[in-house]
């Protein structure tokens, strides 16, 4: 129920930015729920684990990272961090590689978890309703949005989610 809850409020957040003519990049896709729900032009996923089925569902699928992305500059209209970038060491390398991959004036759509919603994560993992997580850090809502400026990016959007446990951010390339 509660990932039900968090991936249809999720969709709402990114479909408004996404149409038939976009090419969208999931980095962290994980098992690409995300990119199945959208209709776009060109549907890509990134993660470091292997999704065998992925790019048989008209997704393709690349199994590598977010730090070299393997796609040519200019290559996406939109590129997703979805509950991904708390488990990087580097984000800031990761939002220039990004960066590099987006059109002129392409957006990335930032999601994840604040600080106040450790203990909460560490409940529903105990529970057994969430699997095992490993978060490198968290970010305020300032700070990243400082972190997506230093990385190239305006920031349009920037807000807390779900009583302050989730960030949502819009950036804009310059």
């Amino acid at each position: 129920m509660l990932r039900s809850f968090r991936r249809k409020q999720i969709l709402s957040l990114v479909q408004p930015f996404v149409g038939t003519k976009t090419k969208v990049l999931d980095a962290g896709c994980g098992d690409a729920w995300l990119l199945h729900s959208l209709k776009a032009k060109r549907k890509v996923g990134l993660d470091t684990q292997r999704h065998q089925r992925l790019s048989m569902q008209g997704i393709e699928f690349f199994q590598a990272s977010v730090y070299s992305l393997p796609f040519p500059s200019a290559s996406f209209d939109v590129v997703v961090l979805n509950s991904m970038v708390e488990h990087l060491k580097d984000a800031n390398k990761a939002l220039r590689e990004c960066r590099r991959t987006l059109k002129k004036g392409g957006k990335i759509l930032v999601w994840m978890p604040t600080a106040q919603s450790d203990w909460l994560l560490k409940l529903l993992s105990s529970l057994g309703l969430l699997g095992r997580f490993r978060h490198e850090r968290y970010y305020g809502l300032e700070e990243f949005a400082a972190m997506l400026e230093r990385a190239g990016f305006r920031v349009l959007r920037k807000e807390f989610k779900n009583f302050s446990i989730n960030e949502f951010f819009v950036g804009e390339k310059k």
